[in-house]
C-alpha cells in the first residue's frame, strides 16, 4: 500500500528512499490529524492540540517504528475514517431525510462504515482494536435504526470483494505464487499471554510517553487507560464505556494468540507493530467523552480555560520536541546495532555498486542477473537502478519471477557474488 502511495512522488523523480518512507510516515500521522481536524471543528480546540500532541510525546522508537515502509501502519490509518464518521447523531425524524445534504445522510454513512473498516481489516489487522470499539460505539448508540443493520452489513459485503479477490488470486487462480505456504497453526495458549502480560514492555514499551520510560509499562498503560474509563464514567457515557472495555479487553486477550509473539526486540520487527492502534485508541476514546461545543463566548472562564491549557500542551510539545532531538542519534544508533531480522543497506554504496553492474552488463550484453550467497538486498533493488532483471534462487519471494525464468532465454547472463565487489 505504501508503495502505491509513494508511485506518485516516484514519478516526480522523488527516491524511492525518501519517497516510501515519507508517504509510511504520512499514513502514520493521518489518524491524530484527522482526529485533531474533528475535535477542532466540534469546538474541542484542547482535545485538538492533544491529538497532535500525543505522537510527538511518543518515544523515538515509535517514530522509527511507524516509518518503515512494511504494511504496519496503512490499517490504522484507514480504520479511523469510519470511526470519526460516528461523531454525528442520525436525526431520528424520517421527514427530514429528503432535506439533508448527502454527506449528512446516516445511509451513506453507513455503507463506508461497514465499506472501509473491512478494508481497513484487510490491509493489516493490527486495527482491529480500533475497529471493535468503533463497532461497538456504533451499535450501543445506534442500534434501533433498521438502516444501521442494512446500509453497514452492505458495505462490509462489498468491503469483503478486496479480501475475497486476494483469496482467489493467490490461492485457487495462482496458488503457486505464495512463497510462504504457511503449514503453521497459531494457538491461543495462557502460555503465551503470560509472557506479554508479565512484561508488557514487549507488546506495548514502544507506546509509553517520553518522561515516563523508567516507570513499568503496564502501570503506565494501565494508569493513562483507567484515566480514560473514569473520564467516560464521570461523563456518563455508558456506551463509550462499553466500547473502552470491549478494545481493552480484545488487546489483553490477544496475548495469547500465539502469531502475536513471532517478532524481535529489535525495532524493524517489533512486537509493538501489531499494537499500534493503541494511542490512536486513547485518543479516539476521550473524543467520545468530549460533547461538541458551541463557539467559546468571548471573555467567558471557558475560554480562558482553554487558552491556558493550549498553552500548556504547547509548552509540553517544545519539551517533547526537544527531549527527542536529543535523544535522536543514540535511538538510531541503537537501532543500527540492533539489526535482528532484516538487512540494513547505505543507499550510496547500493548505487555505485548498481553503477558497476549497469556498466558490467552494458559491457557483457547480459541483461539478467544472478545473485549468490547472502545478498537478498540487491534482488530488489538493482532493478530500480539498473535495466538488469534479478533473481535471488535461494530465497526469491517474486515468486513470479521464478515462473519468468523457468525456462532458458538468455544468452548472456551475470553472477553477483558479495564477496567479489
Amino acid at each position: 500500500m505504501e508503495g502505491l502511495l509513494a508511485a506518485p512522488l516516484v514519478l516526480v523523480h522523488v527516491p524511492y528512499q525518501i519517497a516510501v518512507p515519507a508517504t509510511t510516515i504520512m499514513l502514520s500521522l493521518l489518524p491524530f490529524l484527522l482526529m485533531a481536524g474533528v475535535a477542532w471543528r466540534r469546538g474541542q480546540s484542547w482535545l485538538a492540540a492533544l491529538a497532535l500532541l500525543v505522537p510527538l510525546a511518543l518515544p523515538v522508537r515509535y517514530a522509527i517504528l511507524t516509518g518503515i515502509p512494511r504494511g504496519f501502519v496503512p490499517g490504522v490509518a484507514l480504520a479511523i475514517v469510519p470511526c470519526l464518521l460516528l461523531f454525528r447523531n442520525p436525526d431520528p425524524n424520517p421527514a427530514s431525510v429528503g432535506k439533508r445534504r448527502w454527506r449528512d445522510r446516516w445511509e451513506l454513512r453507513y455503507f463506508l462504515i461497514g465499506l472501509l473498516m473491512t478494508i481497513a481489516l484487510t490491509l493489516n489487522p493490527n486495527c482491529t482494536l480500533l475497529v471493535i470499539g468503533a463497532l461497538v460505539y456504533l451499535i450501543g448508540t445506534q442500534w434501533r435504526h433498521m438502516a444501521l443493520w442494512i446500509f453497514t452489513s452492505l458495505g462490509a459485503v462489498v468491503g469483503a470483494l478486496h479480501p475475497l479477490g486476494i483469496f482467489l488470486f493467490y490461492y485457487v487462480f495462482h496458488d503457486d505464487y505464495r512463497f510462504h505456504h504457511r503449514d503453521t497453526i497459531y494457538a491461543w495458549t495462557m502460555d503465551d499471554f503470560n509472557v506479554f502480560f508479565h512484561d508488557m514492555k514487549l507488546p506495548l514499551g514502544d507506546f509509553v510517553p517520553l518522561g515516563l520510560t523508567h516507570f513499568p509499562t503496564d502501570w503506565v498503560m494501565a494508569s493513562l487507560f483507567t484515566g480514560v474509563l473514569l473520564y467516560l464514567l464521570a461523563c456518563r457515557r455508558w456506551v463509550a464505556v462499553a466500547a473502552a472495555l470491549s478494545a481493552i479487553g480484545l488487546t489483553l486477550l490477544s496475548f495469547a494468540y500465539d502469531r502475536l509473539h513471532v517478532g524481535r526486540e529489535t525495532v524493524y520487527y517489533s512486537y509493538s507493530r501489531m499494537y499500534l492502534a493503541v494511542p490512536v485508541l486513547w485518543v479516539w476514546l476521550l473524543m467520545l467523552a468530549a460533547p461538541a461545543l458551541s463557539p467559546v463566548p468571548k471573555g467567558s472562564l471557558r475560554q480562558w480555560l482553554s487558552r491556558g491549557l493550549l498553552a500548556v500542551l504547547f509548552c509540553a510539545s517544545i519539551m517533547a520536541a526537544r527531549q527527542k532531538a536529543g535523544m535522536l542519534e543514540s535511538e538510531v544508533d541503537d537501532a543500527k546495532m540492533n539489526i535482528q531480522a532484516v538487512q540494513l543497506i547505505d543507499v550510496a554504496q547500493t548505487q555505485e555498486r548498481a553503477r558497476q553492474v549497469q556498466s558490467a552488463a552494458a559491457a557483457e550484453h547480459a541483461p539478467f542477473a544472478l545473485l549468490v550467497g547472502n545478498d537478498k538486498g540487491l534482488d530488489y533493488l538493482l532493478p530500480l537502478f539498473t535495466d538488469c532483471q534479478t533473481l535471488y534462487p535461494h530465497y526469491e519471494r517474486r515468486t513470479w519471477r521464478l515462473h519468468e525464468e523457468s525456462m532458458p532465454r538468455y544468452h548472456r547472463i551475470l553472477i553477483l557474488d558479495r564477496t567479489l565487489f
